[in-house]
């Protein structure tokens, strides 16, 4: 398994950043760390995320797993990984995202949701994928797919928060990717970085609670 992978396995926790201007970016990443996030996952938002990669690495390479998700071409993951992106992470499966990525040597992970797309990613190569829209599915659509697949390395986002994620690590996930229900776009706004910091704390012990209790 990838470094980044089992970075993101790891940690059970993703921050969704989406649409986080770039002149407060690293203050919010700064809170997440200090509230013991150490996974980000920053959307593309249809710009280039060179700046904004080159941005966190620069201060937080050592402390922080550095992705970019909302990857939908092969233009996009060849910016991600001029810029340094460790893992790259779609909302769909495309073949050509998977041999883009894999030719530049970063890890690729697949949005899924029918089992065709399962198997596919899988048999290609996928190291981890990502079970999306996962609260709409939920967890008993998990326990149906490990049926006839088994355990899969399964990342889930979608609708994820404090109150389901429990849920979702007892059937056996490897991490949880948390956008708003993490970062509110209100606090990023307010740059209420406090609040933000507090709410990770919480969150990741929860995460770690839920993973306590799966194992």
């Amino acid at each position: 398994m990838d470094t980044a992978i089992k970075g993101l396995a790891a940690h059970g926790l993703i921050a969704v950043m989406r649409h986080v201007p770039l002149t407060v970016l690293p203050h919010v990443v700064e809170a997440l760390v200090n509230g013991g996030v150490h996974c980000i996952e920053l959307t593309t938002d249809g710009d280039s995320t060179v700046p904004r990669i080159a941005a966190l690495r620069q201060r937080f390479a050592s402390e922080v797993v550095i992705g970019v998700g909302t990857v939908l071409s092969v233009d996009a993951v060849h910016d991600a990984c001029d810029g340094g992106a460790e893992f790259l992470v779609s909302p769909h499966w495309d073949p050509q995202l998977m041999v883009a990525a894999k030719n530049r040597g970063v890890p690729y992970v697949p949005g899924v949701m029918t089992p065709t797309e399962v198997y596919t990613a899988i048999s290609q190569g996928a190291p981890m994928i990502k079970l999306f829209p996962a609260a709409i599915l939920g967890p008993r659509y998990i326990r149906e797919l490990q049926g006839p697949f088994g355990d899969l390395p399964l990342m889930v986002t979608g609708g994820i928060n404090e109150d389901n994620l429990q849920q979702f690590f007892d059937v056996g996930v490897l991490a949880v990717g948390l956008g708003g229900a993490l970062v509110p776009a209100a606090a990023v706004e307010r740059r209420d970085f406090l609040s933000i910091q507090d709410n990770a704390r919480r969150l990741t012990d929860r995460v770690a609670q839920a993973r306590t209790r799966r194992m």
